[in-house]
């Protein structure tokens, strides 16, 4: 792999396969108009609907308000990424200083593996909520659970930014991806690759996968009644636990392929093409939990309506005060002429 660094410290990784090209920016394009900008949206009306949802329980809504939170941090990362990329690709400008791209790829590699944890947390919960009752799942628990995971992910993202362990840089001059950087030593190289991989990759997938499967063995095992109306809920956290694991899936991928590809670029030259394929998972991965969380909590749905109706209310009274306003003053002018 040929690793150039130019003024600032920039690093461009495959300076020789560039992606300044017409077809990089309107796929990057693309991505913001039909995916980044509905997700962020989408993500931000999801959050809110949590936040006013009066009847779910709180656990349970903290816990996806954090998962949502998180799909809007790297959405915003995302954001700058594909502008940047735009721009780089358009014109003949340097690329920008490492901070930025150095912000961004910590932004995005915290967020995303919030995520990534988080889903299998999701579905622990679940599992102990079907099994043991919402009373046991206590609130305190979740709260330290989740700074620890913050903080910890936060901690493991910067040291990518460490020239010795990893680096980033600039795929094909235009896309700002995790890449590694010729000071990076071998050892430290591996084991951070593989951090990535083992214990929070593979072990949050199959963590997400087993452990609704377990609640449903558990409900079909003890023969478990959830047809009454108290039980919605409990039917809704069953189906959207199965349900993350395809938002999972995405995440995983978005995260694993640049580490692979990172891997690989020790023995062969890789092309920016992988560049493509990272933007549209992590971009992909940010629709699916919001759609679930919306489609499978009724009360997060009904407190939306709610607010939503409210705002509509208030405008056509707002209106219909401005006409009679308006009639009342063309009135007032009549008599007086």
């Amino acid at each position: 792999m040929e690793n150039l660094t130019e003024g600032n410290g920039v690093m461009i990784v495959n300076s020789t396969l560039s992606l300044r090209v017409p077809g990089f920016t309107s796929f990057n394009l693309l991505m913001l108009i039909l995916i980044l900008v509905p997700s962020i949206f989408l993500n931000i009306i999801t959050l809110l609907g949590l936040i006013l949802d009066p009847v779910s329980p709180s656990q349970i809504r903290i816990l996806l308000g954090n998962i949502i939170s998180a799909g809007i941090l790297v959405g915003m990362a995302q954001v700058l990424q594909h502008l940047t990329a735009i721009v780089l690709s358009q014109t003949s400008l340097p690329p920008p200083n490492s901070p930025l791209c150095e912000i961004v790829t910590a932004t995005m590699l915290t967020a995303s593996g919030v995520r990534l944890v988080f889903s299998p947390f999701f579905s622990i919960v679940v599992y102990i909520l079907i099994k043991h009752g919402l009373k046991v799942v206590k609130k305190k628990f979740i709260c330290i659970a989740l700074v620890i995971i913050w903080v910890s992910l936060l901690l493991l993202s910067v040291l990518i930014l460490i020239p010795h362990i990893v680096g980033v840089g600039y795929v094909g001059g235009a896309a700002c991806l995790p890449a590694r950087s010729p000071k990076s030593l071998d050892v430290l190289f591996y084991l951070y690759v593989a951090i990535w991989i083992i214990p929070i990759g593979l072990t949050s997938v199959i963590t997400t996968i087993s452990a609704p499967l377990a609640t449903l063995r558990y409900v079909n095992k003890n023969k478990l009644n959830l047809g009454g109306k108290d039980d919605d809920f409990k039917r809704a956290m069953i189906k959207l636990a199965v349900f993350v694991i395809l938002g999972n899936f995405f995440i995983f991928c978005g995260r694993i392929i640049p580490a692979l590809a990172n891997v690989v670029s020790m023995l062969a030259s890789p092309t920016p093409v992988f560049a493509y394929v990272v933007a549209f998972l992590i971009d992909a991965a940010l629709l699916p939990t919001p759609l679930l969380v919306l489609y499978y909590l009724k009360n997060t749905r009904k407190a939306l309506k709610k607010l939503f109706t409210s705002c509509r209310n208030r405008e056509i009274k707002k209106r219909e005060q401005s006409r009679k306003n308006h009639e009342e003053e063309t009135r007032d002018s009549t008599l007086s002429s």
